[in-house]
């Protein structure tokens, strides 16, 4: 059809879409997401600081500079490095476990420096290229190496495997170095076991003895035969004393002749005469490092030097009595019956104290004197027993005397006497208080103290019955202190 057209009968939508808005929205987001990434870098940033700033306060230094041997400052700076690691990783951890190992690695290094600073310097002392000390003679292990050295590699091996303890280490570094050096003592060791051996101690009779204390004997031979021993493997003595001790320097006087230790042992023990002109050669067997040196006869003279030496020097220690066992009651009964059944006719009453109270003790046929008035040492101990109230008021006035500091105050003993119960007894005064003291107690007292012939000095006797003269024992004492 002519004229005719297409017509759209549609609904016809509109755009309403703000295209400007929406561009702004996008740059707004951009900007937020821009800002956001620079907070998360920031913050990064500010963490790694913070670690960076931690880890570096962590960090621990020493100055192991002072150090001169290399095998100890590597070790040394081994351990640094550990501690530095350790406590950098752990440097925001607040665990107070964590916290305290890392103060304890930093004690032990620190204690660990001032000791490998020692073991530095007795290192460089004792090397052999040290011309002050090249000539000092060291103690050796068996295969002639030097023991100081041995005791450097175990310092060194303990460090590294952890297993070091300076408390130890500390207590035995003046042993591990300069107790290795073998000094040129002046005077045998042997000479002091003779002075730090002797003391007091009991007998067979239970008296007590000062001298040679039991068992010194087998004691000084086993150290003598130790010190005098030679290292087997290196042929050597421990020091040059002992060397000289062993070749020249003891002499023994044998019938009136005097002898060295090895011209003394050809004598007595394989019978040689005209040994003060033996050859030298004649002695190379007994000298280490010779040719002909024979270890078995090396042996059997230092057990026999070792005996001839105790026989001289104890020769002139004689244990002497110091002190007498007190008898036990039975003891002091029997005995003082005995006498009494034979010396009864001599008892005779030179003054009568029979008015004098000693508590419940009684005397016999009253006291008697016959002897020189005297003070002796006490304590209330010392009393007879049965004395009542004398014993505590003594013991009360015995501790306003000393102080309550203990010890014996002075006594005068005035008369002697023997007791109903037959045990002879001192009377004595303690200041203004009068006691009774067992006779016993007067054993150091000379028997001249009392009269001859007198019933005194029988009773002392009776108490005493070895009485004076014996080895040891005082016999001017006036003033004893009883045991």
């Amino acid at each position: 059809m002519a004229g005719e057209g297409l017509f759209f009968t549609g609904t016809v939508l509109k755009n309403n879409r703000n295209l400007l808005s929406e561009e702004n929205s996008r740059q707004q987001l951009a900007m937020q997401q821009e800002q956001l990434e620079i907070q998360k870098q920031g913050a990064a940033d500010k963490r790694k600081a913070q670690r960076q700033e931690g880890f570096k306060k962590s960090q621990s230094s020493y100055d192991l500079s002072s150090i001169q041997d290399p095998k100890l400052r590597l070790a040394l700076a081994n351990k640094v490095k550990e501690l530095n690691k350790f406590s950098g990783d752990n440097w925001d951890n607040d665990d107070p476990e964590v916290q305290s190992q890392i103060q304890d690695m930093r004690s032990n290094i620190t204690s660990l420096a001032q000791y490998a600073s020692q073991v530095d310097t007795k290192m460089q002392l004792y090397n052999p290229l040290n011309e002050e000390s090249n000539n000092l003679r060291y103690n050796q292990n068996e295969d002639g190496s030097r023991i100081i050295d041995s005791n450097y590699d175990a310092i060194i091996s303990e460090i590294e495997n952890n297993t070091f303890n300076s408390d130890a280490r500390f207590a035995s570094f003046n042993n591990d170095f300069d107790g290795q050096i073998k000094k040129d003592d002046t005077t045998p060791a042997y000479k002091a076991f003779f002075t730090e051996n002797q003391g007091d101690f009991p007998g067979s009779d239970n008296n007590t003895y000062h001298g040679l204390l039991p068992g010194s004997k087998e004691k000084f031979l086993n150290d003598f035969k130790n010190d005098h021993i030679i290292n087997a493997s290196t042929n050597d003595f421990k020091s040059t004393q002992a060397e000289k001790t062993y070749t020249s320097g003891e002499t023994f006087e044998i019938d009136g002749h005097y002898y060295t230790g090895l011209e003394a042992y050809l004598l007595e023990v394989e019978g040689q005469r005209n040994v003060d002109s033996i050859k030298e050669s004649e002695l190379a067997r007994f000298i280490p490092g010779s040719e002909s040196f024979n270890e078995e006869d090396h042996n059997k003279y230092v057990d026999y030097l070792g005996g001839k030496i105790w026989d001289r020097e104890s020769k002139g220690i004689k244990s002497r009595l110091t002190g007498r066992a007190k008898p036990t009651q039975e003891e002091k009964k029997d005995k003082t019956k005995t006498w009494y059944k034979d010396k009864k006719s001599y008892l005779s009453v030179s003054q009568d104290f029979r008015k004098e109270r000693f508590g419940d003790v009684k005397l016999k046929a009253g006291a008697y004197s016959g002897v020189k008035r005297f003070t002796i040492n006490i304590n209330p101990e010392d009393l007879l027993d049965g004395q009542g109230k004398l014993r505590s008021n003594m013991a009360k006035a015995f501790n306003t005397y000393t102080n309550g500091q203990g010890g014996t105050r002075e006594a005068e003993v005035y008369a002697v006497g023997l007791t109903s119960g037959n045990i002879s007894v001192g009377l004595a005064e303690v200041g203004e208080i009068k006691v009774l003291v067992p006779m016993d107690n007067f054993s150091a007292i000379a028997a001249e103290q009392f009269k001859k012939a007198s019933t005194a000095r029988d009773l002392f006797m009776l108490s005493n019955p070895k009485g004076e003269g014996e080895e040891g024992e005082s016999t001017t004492t006036t003033n004893p202190a009883p045991r």
